[in-house]
């Protein structure tokens, strides 16, 4: 009795985690992995693995209990074993790797907008319009991400001439303060945000793991 108790509050702790991890990859921002990919939601991945494995061990090991199979028991046993050790395992790269992986994030993120917004995909395009938007920010480590652009780039030929505040840079227009046509076109910098993505991008990650 009191090994059934066990495997059904096991059973009740992997079905949480199933639905969490559910729950988050449903509501995650879809932004983030058009940006920087689904390695950026990792964590809820491993929380889905993590419930799946439980209720498969917690099946194993009710089985193995009521036909009191020795093998089944084992397995039971290295399955759980998988379990802590995939917990474990996580919970230390996150603790030793954290700093690691918001300079990736950083990086991959600059190289997405430096890259591929204004080249071919809308999809992206709006990914960065809207993050600039809802987190009020601008470029992955600062707006100055936007000089080596293709955005930057692919300014007509008298941007220079026209440069009257000396400032030499065009931002996509998300990043403006106050929001007028063509405000990101040769912009004062007083109109532009000055924070930057990546923190935000890796505050969003990172908040279930908390």
């Amino acid at each position: 009795m009191a090994e059934i108790m066990h495997s059904l509050s096991r059973q009740l702790v992997a079905i949480g985690l199933i639905s969490l991890g559910s729950y988050l990859l449903i509501m995650r921002l879809r932004v983030v992995s058009t940006l920087i990919g689904e390695v950026a939601y990792i964590n809820h991945f491993l929380l889905f693995t993590v419930g799946v494995l439980l209720i498969v061990a917690c099946i194993v090991g009710f089985v193995g209990v009521a036909k009191k199979d020795r093998n089944l028991l084992i397995t039971f046993s290295l399955m759980l074993g998988t379990v802590l050790f995939l917990q474990l395992a996580t919970s230390i790269l996150a603790l030793c790797f954290s700093e690691l992986f918001q300079e990736w994030l950083a990086s991959r993120l600059q190289f997405t907008m430096q890259n591929n917004y204004a080249a071919s995909d809308s999809n992206v395009d709006n990914a960065v319009d809207f993050v600039q938007q809802k987190f009020k920010c601008c470029g992955s480590l600062g707006f100055r991400d936007w000089k080596s652009s293709i955005f930057h780039n692919s300014t007509d030929s008298d941007f220079k001439r026209r440069d009257i505040f000396n400032y030499g840079m065009r931002v996509p227009d998300s990043c403006c303060i106050r929001k007028v046509e063509d405000c990101g076109y040769l912009p004062h910098p007083s109109n532009v945000r000055h924070q930057v993505s990546n923190r935000h991008f890796y505050l969003r990650t990172r908040k279930v793991t908390r």
